[in-house]
Order: structure tokens, then C-alpha cells, then sequence
């Protein structure tokens, strides 16, 4: 479902020159913005394309796990093409620095990371990274690597399940946190650590 209440024209203006080689692509709702990704990916998309949705109904972590994903939060996923021999979990390490980096710069708060996917503030889990690829027959250089990124950023209301468990960046600073500067602020720190 196209159409999200966080557009292309919203995304391309919050980052300005930075996104001169992104392809952004946003939905209100999608199953996952990885198995997205990967389709297009394997279509030929070129390095740069972004996925974003403002909720997915099959969030993915690793080990088949699943990843609530309502709405308030911020859930994307970017398509790299390495030149170089890279590996997924490079990538995984690179952006989970990267985010634990532009939550503290943005809020203050510590952001500790849980090795290697996820992102904890005051001991609960506020964001997990999921990095996926495909690699050149024979090859160790990786074709492809779509990089997937769930924060939970605005103020919400988790299942009892969860609640000891995960957390928003906004619930733990107290204040209304923006996705566009948000994402900024997690390219800006990816530019450096990739």
C-alpha cells in the first residue's frame, strides 16, 4: 500500500544533500521492508534505494524471530552494493554504532548496543537491525546487502508481553522525537562507520 504519511518529498527534504544517491520508496503498511528490499534488490535496483514504512505487519529479526512494528515507529531498510569484500555482520556493526550514536546525540540518552542487532536505552530494547544479502557465485563479495533498521521512536503503548522488554526513544526522554531528524542523524553517523 503506497501512500504514507511519510513521503518521498518529506524524506528527500530532511536529508537534503546526503541523499543525492537514495531511491526513496514509502508505505503506510507493508509485511516487511526487508522482504521488500530483497525482491527489488534481486530486480537490480541500484545501490541507494530506501524502504520505509510506517508500520509492517511482519517485522523480522534474526533467528526467525518477529519485530512489532505499529505505527510511531520508524522501520526502513536501505540496499548497499558493496565494492568491496564486506561482510553482513560489518554492516549490522556499522549501523548499529550509527544508531546508538544519533540516539544519544539527539536526546541524551545512553544508548548501549546488545551484540550485534540491538539497540537498548535504560535496559530496554528501543531498536533491531537485521542485515541481509546474497553473495557472487563462488565469491565472497557480497552482490548485494539489504540493511534493515526498526526504532521504535515515538510515544507507544506496547503489548503486556513486551513491556519489561522494549521501550520507545521517546518514551525514555520524555519528549516527541522526529523521524526525519532521526534518520538524518542515522545517515549521517552510517556515512562515517560504512
Amino acid at each position: 500500500m503506497f501512500s504514507s504519511n511519510f513521503s518521498e518529498n518529506v524524506f528527500l527534504s530532511a536529508l537534503g544533500e546526503r541523499c543525492q544517491h537514495c531511491s526513496p520508496k514509502a508505505y503506510a503498511l507493508l509485511d516487511s521492508t526487508n522482504t521488500e528490499l530483497c525482491r527489488l534488490a534481486r530486480e537490480g535496483a541500484p545501490e541507494g534505494t530506501v524502504i520505509f514504512a510506517d508500520e509492517q505487519q511482519k517485522g523480522r529479526g534474526r533467528r526467525g524471530h518477529t519485530f512489532f512494528s505499529p505505527l510511531s515507529g520508524l522501520y526502513m531498510s536501505l540496499l548497499l552494493r558493496p565494492q568491496a569484500e564486506v561482510s553482513p555482520l560489518h554492516i549490522t556493526t556499522a549501523a548499529a554504532v550509527a544508531v546508538a550514536e544519533a540516539i544519544e546525540q539527539l536526546t541524551g540518552i545512553p544508548a548501549g548496543i546488545k551484540w550485534v542487532n540491538d539497540i537498548y536505552c535504560n535496559g530496554k530494547k528501543v531498536c533491531g537491525i537485521l542485515t541481509e544479502g546474497a553473495f557472487f557465485p563462488g565469491s565472497a563479495q557480497l552482490q548485494y546487502a539489504v540493511l534493515g533498521i526498526g526504532i521504535n521512536v515515538g510515544l507507544m503503548e506496547f503489548p503486556e508481553e513486551l513491556r519489561e522488554i522494549a521501550t520507545s526513544v521517546s518514551n525514555e526522554c520524555g519528549f516527541e522525537v522526529s523521524k526525519e531528524v532521526l534518520i538524518d542523524e542515522v545517515l549521517k553517523e552510517l556515512e562515517e562507520w560504512y
